[in-house]
């Protein structure tokens, strides 16, 4: 962590509030640890593909750039995970350390950012929170399937260094001494090298960049025409050199841009084609999404809700339960917007009718920390703004709030008109502060248990008998042979990653058409197999249409059906007759 700032009282080394606050952050990693331990949440294909990329980069010393099968999102789990397996060996479990690892950081450099923007205390309180979580704030953090646990930790962390680097600007222009100008230039690089990281990451972090970057040119410009401004734009340069690198040698048409411009294409063309409107996406975003991943346990399924569903008798209540949370959540938004925007054009009509005023340290430091408090909540409207844009919204609100996570950096702002109140000079009436106090009281204990039930939910749900039918299946292909198989995606590379490759697998879609293929080599093999096997999940659509497929080639097979899935095991080499028959599906 960067040295503590220079507005922030001396106090010792170590203080207390630091004691409780890494005491907190344990606690909450050891809670974790107990979620994974026991095999929450349920791993599937998309945390294989990382657990596998992490192995081949160990083991086989391969460098992706992305993750498997796609040009746009950057593998820093597998990375941090390829550590990890060759200290604890390669499994699920010691790939999701790395996230709690992430997870700590986040909490960490969240207790330091709201510690320098608000106070002590209102900080403790944001990491306790943080600490425990609903069960979408839980899933999102420790499951592996990149970008979310770390993103967030990122933005955090950047927002911190930018309104550290606002904040003694000035001091810094009046020292002008040489250690003092080194250290700066040190940060702005540092700043410069994690925007470059995350971005390569996940870009879900560009509105956080981008508002880290204004609050630099607010308070930093003369810094920044300068050595700072050389320092940012080289460590950014490096740590985004593999996503500059792989878009400057792209094929036409395989750009990172060119890509997400398709799957957001491909997300509209079904929106049309089901004549859903802006309103499913702005409902998906506040009724689903934004609950679920600032603390809210959603009570409803997204289909009954409005604008999502069908109307239905119970559409009212869940309206009600999970429209109010986010009510609740725009109404301090807009409190502590409006308390951050006061003290800002307060300070800009005093400058404005005395030019030559000069304000005090103390003023001044009052002005940045303002205008960051109003950074950090516009922040988490330009993330929910990125994201009602998205199909997202609209088709799959609930597995999707993963996309609305940074918005979690908001929440000590959301929390500061409840923990602080309005200038309680201005609004002192004969028995108004005690009711007031008692209101604020009451709500701040409500956030706080409904984080407390959402994680006791989450402790509440077990994974173990999925796994240990996992792992027969495992155990059953092994003992049969039959060690290449097609299989639908959700099955395919959690089979090979549990399997430690001793399966291998190339997924097949619902028309048993090739689909999500993350990793070629795999294909090649099992199209070279004589005979590979089918596992399905029991009812998926691929069953019948396979079952048709056999009798139509007079193919004989034989068939096992295996607790929750069924096992195709044809006499012929099948796979040619697949890629011929399903193209008439």
């Amino acid at each position: 962590m960067l040295a503590y700032i220079d507005r922030v009282r001396k106090q010792r080394p170590f203080s207390s509030h630091e004691f409780w606050m890494w005491l907190i952050v344990i606690a909450g990693a050891l809670l974790r640890f107990a979620l994974i331990s026991h095999n929450w949440p349920s791993t599937n294909s998309d945390e294989a593909v990382m657990g596998l990329m992490a192995k081949h980069i160990l083991v086989r010393g391969e460098h992706p750039i992305f993750y498997y099968g796609q040009a746009y999102m950057g593998p820093l789990e597998a990375y941090v995970g390829a550590i990890l397996f060759a200290i604890f060996g390669v499994s699920t479990l010691t790939l999701r350390l790395g996230l709690i690892l992430f997870f700590a950081i986040f909490v960490v450099c969240m207790y330091y950012l709201t510690r320098l923007l608000y106070n002590r205390q209102l900080a403790l309180v944001t990491v306790g929170l943080l600490s425990l979580g609903s069960v979408d704030m839980l899933l999102h953090q420790l499951r592996g399937i990149g970008g979310y646990p770390e993103i967030v930790a990122f933005a955090a962390l950047i927002f911190f260094i930018a309104s550290h680097l606002a904040l003694t600007a000035d001091q810094a222009q009046q020292a002008n001494i040489g250690n003092v100008q080194r250290r700066r230039w040190l940060e702005f690089a540092v700043l410069g090298l994690l925007a470059g990281l995350a971005i390569w990451d996940d870009q879900l972090i560009l509105p956080w960049v981008f508002l880290a970057a204004v609050l630099l040119f607010l308070f930093c410009r003369h810094e920044l025409r300068r050595v700072s401004g050389v320092c940012v734009l080289f460590g950014l340069l490096i740590g985004a050199s593999p996503i500059i690198y792989y878009n400057i040698t792209a094929p036409t048409g395989q750009s990172s841009i060119e890509i997400l411009a398709a799957l957001q294409h491909a997300g509209a063309a079904q929106i049309a084609q089901q004549h859903i409107t802006l309103l499913s996406n702005i409902s998906g975003t506040l009724l689903v999404g934004l609950p679920a991943i600032t603390g809210f346990n959603p009570t409803c399924a997204a289909t009954n809700l409005p604008f999502l569903g069908q109307a239905t008798p119970q559409m009212l209540l869940c309206t009600a339960l999970q429209g109010g949370w986010t009510l609740g959540y725009f109404v301090l938004w807009v409190s502590a917007a409006c308390l951050a925007g006061y003290i800002i054009w307060r300070h800009w009509q005093q400058w404005k009718q005395n030019h030559d005023h000069a304000f005090t340290r103390e003023e001044r430091d009052n002005y940045v920390i303002q205008w960051a408090r109003l950074l950090l909540l516009l922040g988490g409207i330009l993330t929910m703004l990125s994201y009602i844009t998205s199909p997202s919204s609209a088709l799959v609100p609930g597995p999707t709030s993963r996309y609305l996570i940074c918005v979690q950096l908001t929440i000590p702002a959301i929390l500061w008109p409840l923990w602080n109140g309005f200038n309680r000079q201005k609004i002192v009436m004969v028995g108004g502060i005690r009711p007031l106090l008692i209101l604020r009281i009451a709500l701040l204990l409500f956030i706080e248990l409904m984080f407390l039930l959402g994680t006791i939910r989450t402790f509440n749900q077990g994974t173990q008998d999925g796994l240990q039918q996992e792992q027969a299946l495992i155990q059953y292909l092994e003992s049969v042979g039959a060690t290449r198989v097609y299989a639908d995606y959700w099955n395919c590379y959690n089979l090979v990653f549990q399997s430690n490759e001793n399966i291998l697998c190339t997924p097949l879609g619902d028309q048993l058409q090739p689909a999500q293929d993350r990793y070629p080599p795999y294909t090649r093999i099992i199209q070279s197999t004589y005979s590979p096997a089918y596992v399905f999940s029991k009812g998926a659509p691929q069953v019948a249409l396979l079952e048709h497929d056999l009798r139509t080639l007079h193919i004989p097979y034989k068939y096992y059906a295996f607790a929750d899935y069924v096992v195709y095991e044809p006499n012929d080499q099948l796979h040619k007759g697949i890629v011929m028959v399903s193209g008439n599906h």
